[in-house]
């Protein structure tokens, strides 16, 4: 399904990716050696420095968009599992944690960022995956975050590694929606734990005891009230 486009430097793949769209390509994997302005979740950069990491962004038309980021997330735990020493879980809406032994700790090993656009009334998806490889972290990122070097027996390349993530995501798309949530539910680290929710100025503190149809979280609060979250403008934290 995807054709791969190798590119050594790239502003951000999701932004190519998403150039190539709007001039009507489709089903692109772009992998990326470095990214000079990669982008996280909520206006947030990601450090992309060159062949530290795996920079790959998808683009295509999905039947169920809702359905893609719980996709993105398998696939890549998939993989990442497959090569780990150390347990990989799956933190709700977008990131992958490995924890770190002997410590009871978990730190991100990828994100994920899900983008959309319309195009002649047709809805594209972009899926922008990185994934750290070597460790090389600014001082900032050191106490949360953590690479494929000091958890995993895999010597590939990052497009040989992209390439595995993508023919896991193009079989994964062949499910059923129940049984694409069942599975992400049983890797995700949220899940019937205590947290606490940040939007805007807004907190919201309670336990996460399920996930609907929709991949959103639900939450019960302490007064009992349970709360619909969705992945746009939130953050997740563990209490």
């Amino acid at each position: 399904m995807f054709r791969y486009l190798y590119i050594d430097q790239v502003s951000s793949t999701n932004d190519y990716a998403k150039e190539l769209g709007l001039q009507g390509d489709n089903n692109i994997a772009v992998i990326a050696k470095e990214q000079t302005k990669g982008k996280g979740r909520l206006g947030r950069s990601f450090s992309s420095r060159q062949n530290n990491g795996l920079y790959l962004s998808l683009l295509f038309q999905p039947e169920d968009p809702l359905l893609v980021p719980v996709i993105a997330a398998l696939s890549v735990y998939q993989v990442i599992a497959k090569y780990s020493r150390d347990p990989v879980s799956i933190k709700w809406p977008n990131d992958i944690l490995v924890k770190m032994s002997p410590a009871d700790k978990y730190k991100k090993i990828c994100g994920i960022l899900c983008e959309s656009f319309v195009r002649e009334k047709r809805f594209h998806v972009i899926c922008g995956i990185g994934i750290n490889i070597a460790n090389d972290f600014s001082e900032e990122l050191k106490d949360i975050a953590t690479c494929l070097q000091d958890h995993c027996d895999f010597d590939g390349t990052a497009g040989e590694l992209g390439q595995e993530i993508c023919r896991i995501f193009e079989t994964l798309m062949q499910k059923e929606k129940p049984q694409l949530i069942a599975e992400y539910k049983s890797h995700l680290r949220n899940l019937n734990r205590k947290v606490r929710v940040l939007k805007g100025q807004d907190e919201i503190i309670g336990t996460c005891t399920d996930l609907n149809e929709k991949g959103e979280l639900l939450i019960q609060t302490a007064q009992g009230e349970q709360i619909t979250v969705h992945s746009g403008e939130v953050s997740i934290r563990d209490l």
